[in-house]
């Protein structure tokens, strides 16, 4: 009885192998990677992509308006003399000329006496040598402290809860980046459109 089980496996295995190798490679590379997608997206490699981290958000007086799309903000109260520099994200306004004086002044306008400051973790500027995480995780301590000064692009709030990246490319004073967020780019098309701001007669 043990002879002939072990015939029958060996047959099996025969058969097996010769049903393996009648399946063309292409196949078996489909199969496994199909294996290892369900694999990786069930976490089993620890691989599992993690959730992003929420955006740090902060409130501080305007301390100048340097540009259509730069503001210095202070990092304490009103008469701080420690400042951060604020780049508004995905825009770009006008370098120098009376087309850069309207752009700033509009944005000055937006923005009032303080604004609201959404950063999100990928990018926030390392700063001292301190590494852009070490600035996530330690954002309270450089807004409120005298260790770090630096700087950052972000999305701004000012007035009435106003977007000021966005109004600015909706007012014309400022253009949208090629990765820019579509919203941004539909609405410098439309400032151009509606001539408005810098695209209207001078």
């Amino acid at each position: 009885m043990g002879i002939g089980l072990l015939a029958g496996f060996a047959a099996f295995g025969s058969w097996l192998k010769s049903l393996l190798a009648a399946i063309p490679t292409t196949v078996w590379l489909i199969i496994v990677c199909i294996l290892v997608g369900i694999y990786v997206g069930h976490g089993g490699c620890g691989c599992r992509k993690r959730e992003p981290k929420p955006p740090k958000q902060w409130t501080r007086a305007v301390n100048a308006v340097t540009s259509g799309a730069t503001i210095v903000v202070n990092k304490r109260g009103e008469n701080s003399r420690r400042t951060i520099t604020v780049f508004l994200a995905d825009i770009e306004a006008p370098a120098s000329g009376p087309l850069a004086d309207k752009s700033r002044d509009n944005l000055e306008r937006l923005a009032g006496r303080e604004i609201r400051v959404e950063v999100p973790r990928h990018r926030l500027f390392g700063a001292d040598g301190k590494s852009p995480e070490w600035v996530y995780e330690n954002y309270d301590q450089i807004l409120g402290g005298n260790a770090v000064s630096g700087s950052m692009a972000a999305v701004a709030y000012g007035a009435s809860n106003t977007e000021l990246n966005l109004q600015q490319i909706k007012d014309g004073w400022a253009t949208a980046t090629r990765d820019a967020p579509k919203e941004y780019l539909a609405a410098e098309k439309a400032a151009r459109k509606a001539h408005v701001g810098q695209w209207g007669k001078q």
